[in-house]
């Protein structure tokens, strides 16, 4: 029984050295190009992404990386608008913005040197969501024209990432990604931006592993 005992912990602590051993933990940063798909046309809305990751290393080629990263993403609407008859046309702009804390599961395949295919699925959680308005795209947004339309839009979001890693140096690495939405984000019947809205995302990252 003593011997049994001995020789468990012995292969648990193995396994488990071995696992870390496999494990690198790290920073990364980058910008979002996002869009929303759906049935009314939008613009491309530019935010930042950051976040850390954890690489485990199943063998030369496999890799699995879990990522948790605060994400801004949106787009922006255009619309006319005529106060009343003897007013002129004037073109406004909606920006929305959404505000999500992400996890990527993604797994890498080293196809060549230095080069890997990244793809996986990704979970999105909700912490914000503001619209703003603007007569023109030279006018500056006013924190006071900020509006709460967090209840417009579902809590959680699902995507799916496809995208290409490139290791610069042992340490920092920089991928590209484009994470396809698989889910209507909007929240119960809106029908204020179309029939449904799907997240576009085309990211530009950089990481550092620690």
């Amino acid at each position: 029984m003593k011997n049994n005992l001995i020789y468990t912990f012995f292969t648990i602590f193995t396994l488990t050295n071995c696992i870390s051993q496999n494990i690198n933990y790290g920073i990364k940063a980058g910008v979002n190009i996002s869009s929303f798909e759906g049935s009314i046309t939008n613009k491309s809305l530019i935010g930042p992404q950051v976040g850390g990751f954890a690489e485990i290393k199943l063998n030369d080629k496999l890799t699995i990386q879990p990522e948790l990263l605060l994400s801004l993403q949106g787009a922006e609407f255009e619309y006319s608008l005529r106060q009343n008859f003897y007013e002129p046309i004037s073109q406004k702009r909606l920006k929305i913005s959404l505000y999500y804390l992400n996890l990527p599961i993604t797994v890498k395949y080293n196809f060549i040197d230095k080069f890997s295919i990244i793809a996986g699925p990704q979970i999105g959680y909700l912490i914000k969501a503001t619209q703003k308005n603007k007569s023109n795209q030279f006018e500056i947004l006013n924190s006071s024209d900020e509006t709460d339309i967090k209840n417009l839009y579902k809590t959680i979001s699902y995507s799916f990432n496809l995208g290409l890693n490139y290791n610069i140096t042992e340490e920092i690495f920089a991928d590209v990604r484009y994470n396809y939405g698989l889910s209507n984000i909007l929240n119960g019947n809106n029908t204020l931006f179309g029939t449904g809205l799907k997240n576009n995302v085309i990211q530009f990252s950089i990481g550092y592993r620690l």
